[in-house]
């Protein structure tokens, strides 16, 4: 009755999110954020509603926001970045996914999705070259049957988007046959990447059935 407590509101305001109540969720983050601009939990979680509702522009600035008052979070580089990255803003992507490697560097939070999303940000730069160090480095220090296909995905994907498409339909090929090869298929995202990528070197059949399996997977998921 005498004060506000912020932590309390966040806190319903997370429960909002987790039934799904995005937008009532974000109304009190932003409510928080007003009376104590740094509470910087409040930031990255009406980035996050922000994205559920299908709105990463005002998801990146609001991290951006967040990223410019506490620079130091693994988490927060990476996930300006990626959404950075899907907007097609090369240059803050950039910046955030090396920051990400740079603080992450001995820290339990290190990222590989940082590396991988580096070396996408490489390959639109036509820088290929680092691209494929960053890679290697990702193959390296997280060394796992996931990640290895991750790898290759990303490797044709900075082939294709660097303008070496002789390479970019090679590796499309080589992960066409490990799909015939095994029916075991990575997790949602994964396939999601898997599924543009071969579809973007002119494979076809695959990344349809790729997507079905997706669908018959995640069928409440209107996203």
């Amino acid at each position: 009755k005498q004060r506000e407590y912020q932590w309390a509101r966040a806190g319903l305001a997370k429960i909002r999110m987790a039934n799904g109540e995005f937008e009532q969720a974000r109304q009190v983050f932003q409510a928080v954020i007003l009376e104590n601009r740094n509470y910087i939990d409040a930031y990255d979680q009406m980035a996050l509603a922000y994205q559920h509702m299908g709105q990463p522009d005002a998801a990146c600035d609001v991290l951006e926001r967040a990223a410019k008052l506490s620079p130091n979070s693994v988490q927060r580089q990476r996930r300006l970045g990626e959404v950075s990255l899907k907007l097609g803003n090369v240059g803050v992507a950039e910046k955030a996914f090396r920051k990400c490697i740079s603080i992450g560097e001995y820290s339990v939070m290190k990222s590989v999705d940082a590396y991988f999303g580096l070396a996408r940000v490489c390959g639109k730069k036509n820088e290929a070259k680092e691209a494929l160090q960053l890679l290697a480095a990702a193959r390296r220090d997280f060394p796992d049957e996931d990640i290895e296909l991750r790898a290759k995905i990303t490797e044709g994907m900075v082939y294709h988007e660097s303008g070496d498409f002789r390479r970019a339909r090679k590796t499309g090929d080589e992960l066409e046959e490990l799909l015939k090869a095994s029916p075991a298929r990575p997790d949602t995202p994964t396939c999601m990447e898997l599924a543009a990528l071969l579809f973007s070197v002119g494979v076809k059949e695959a990344p349809v059935d790729l997507l079905c399996y997706v669908i018959r997977n995640n069928h409440d998921n209107i996203v």
